[in-house]
This record gives structure tokens, sequence and C-alpha cells, in this order.
């Protein structure tokens, strides 16, 4: 039989709540909101245990069992109890530290999985929500934004976080990822969206050579005309 808990140095948890905790996190339910979901359904589960001891005790009160015994019944442990009922919900710095440890060892299948996405539409850009989290070095960032890809059914295949807007910072991943492609025999992405289509254009050609293919420049811009013959 499989042992039924994670143990940790400084106590364990159940897998039960092992896995649940994965889809909370990753459904916006983070490690501070966690344990107090912990607490309300521990608090429901003593009072459900509670009812049945009442339940258990009024029957032998007034059944053929008061015959048998005069001994007046225990009151039922307090939650709070921890001589008896004794129940501990871990803080959110431990959740977070497993939760931590829990991606650790799927990283290797998590990146596995990632390089057998397709990719043949690509949509990429940088956040700058994410670094202001981290740890900060004398309130400085060590990293400014993350680049992140998507495919186009919006499935993350790469993030990197990189330490200026500079795609410079990103050759390395990408060739990586170019590496992937033939490694896995995917097809070349063809396809590459962007907010800024100049400035990214040389540096995702000389990556992805099938960006050029079948691209035809304009150099004279086709004139839209309104109602009100005004040109756009």
């Amino acid at each position: 039989m499989e042992f039924p808990a994670v143990s940790t140095y400084k106590g364990g948890v159940s897998k039960t709540v092992r896995d649940l905790l994965r889809p909370c996190i990753q459904n916006s339910v983070g490690p501070k909101r966690f344990p107090k979901i912990l607490f309300e359904l521990d608090h429901i589960r003593h009072d459900c245990l509670e009812l049945q001891y009442l339940i258990s005790t009024f029957r032998k009160k007034n059944g053929v069992a008061r015959y048998f015994s005069r001994s007046s019944p225990e009151l039922f442990s307090l939650f709070e109890n921890q001589n008896q009922y004794a129940d501990y919900v871990p803080t959110e710095t431990y959740f977070r530290t497993l939760y931590t440890a829990m991606i650790a060892t799927l990283r290797s299948k998590i990146d596995k999985h990632m390089m057998l996405l397709d990719r043949k539409f690509l949509d990429g850009d940088h956040s700058f929500k994410f670094p202001k989290h981290m740890a900060k070095i004398e309130d400085t960032s060590v990293f400014t934004g993350l680049y992140t890809v998507t495919n186009g059914c919006e499935e993350i295949v790469q993030q990197v976080l990189a330490p200026s807007k500079a795609l410079s910072y990103l050759r390395y991943s990408f060739q990586k990822m170019r590496e992937a492609y033939s490694l896995y025999g995917h097809g070349m992405p063809i396809v590459f969206f962007t907010d800024n289509v100049k400035g990214d254009k040389n540096f995702l050609e000389s990556i992805f050579y099938s960006l050029k293919k079948q691209v035809q420049p304009r150099s004279n811009m086709e004139l839209l005309s309104t109602d009100e013959n005004k040109t756009l």
C-alpha cells in the first residue's frame, strides 16, 4: 500500500491535500488563501464528528445502555485543544515551500511537455508585473521583465526572465527552442505575433529562417478611403 502522506522536515500533509494544493494555486488560490480553506474544512469535519458523538451519547442515555452505565458522558474536545483533538493547519509559508518542492520534482516532465507542444503559430511579449513580486537586492530588481512565448492554443512554450527588454538576452533560449523543433520533428514556426514588428523582425528571422518564407515585403502601403474622402 502506498504511503498516504507527504513527509517534510517539520511535519507533513496527506496526499489528498497535496493534490488539492496544485489546482488551487493554478486557479488563483495562492498559499495565503489555501490555509484558510483548510481551516474551514477542518472546522466542518470537527463539527460533524461532534454531532455524531452527541447523537450517539443521546441514544445511549435514552436507550437500554443507560441501565449498564451510570457515568456521565465526557464533553467532546474543542478544536483548539492540543491535548485531545489537536487539529493543526500549516502556515502559508509551509504550503509555499511545499508547492515549490512539488514543482521542482515535476520540472523535467513539465519541460518535456512544453517541448512537445506544436509551435507553428507563436506569440511573444514581455510582462513587467511578475518581477515586482520577486526578491530584490538593495531595493533593486534583478530582472525587469518576464518574456513569455505561447502557441496558437495559448499554451506556454517558453518563459524567460530578462534583465531588460533587449531581445539579445533571449537569443540562447530561442536557439534552444529551434533545436527542440528539430529534435522532436516539429515544423518551424511560420507566424510570430509581436507588438513591435519592426524592432523584433531581424532578431526573430535570424533564429527562425522559416519566418522569411513566402513573405512579400510591401514598400508602399495601400491607402484606404472613407465615405468622407479621407485616406488612412
